[in-house]
């Protein structure tokens, strides 16, 4: 018994459209994302890394972390004009990098208008938050207009609280 033509090619056009159906439901890391297996954040770099750039992130530039972190690493530089690394934890808690997410994405204010900022020390913090292979960077300047950013979404005036700092490992308030 032959089959037809028609029934291959209706054959083909099944199996193709399950392999691209099962290739959609398998998940993807993130752009800039190690290619497998889980992100490890290494220790703190001595200094800041200085401005973020977009980082081609989904979701990226609605929340600052567009996904459920599983873990973060934070670092804390000290004032101009040395920005010394003073502190460096990394946090292997699902449920206190959810904490500290949630908490940068729903602080402060996102304004696109002129803003008048206090002066600047340049004391600040920065985040590799993480889930399996994927992996994005945040800052938090502690001082000044206090902006936390991932390059391509920011927010103003985030003012670290007493539970923030328990959270994200932080051994003390900002000074003002």
């Amino acid at each position: 018994m032959r089959s037809s033509p028609r029934r291959i090619l209706a054959a083909l056009a099944v199996t193709g459209a399950c392999v691209v159906a099962l290739a959609g439901c398998t998940p993807q890391p993130l752009p800039g994302a190690a290619p497998t297996g889980t992100y490890s954040p290494g220790p703190c770099p001595s200094s800041p890394s200085g401005t973020l750039s977009d980082s081609g992130v989904p979701g990226a530039d609605q929340r600052i972390v567009p996904f459920t972190p599983t873990g973060f690493r934070v670092c804390r530089y000290g004032a101009l004009p040395s920005r010394a690394l003073q502190t460096g934890v990394v946090v292997d808690d699902p449920a206190r990098a959810a904490r500290v997410a949630s908490f940068l994405d729903s602080t402060g204010r996102h304004d696109t208008g002129a803003v008048n900022c206090p002066m600047d020390d340049g004391e600040a913090v920065e985040f590799t938050f993480w889930s399996g292979a994927s992996h994005l960077a945040v800052t938090l300047g502690l001082t000044g207009c206090r902006i936390a950013s991932n390059g391509s979404t920011f927010r103003l005036d985030v003012e670290p609280t007493p539970d923030f700092l328990l959270a994200a490992g932080l051994p003390s308030a900002p000074t003002p």
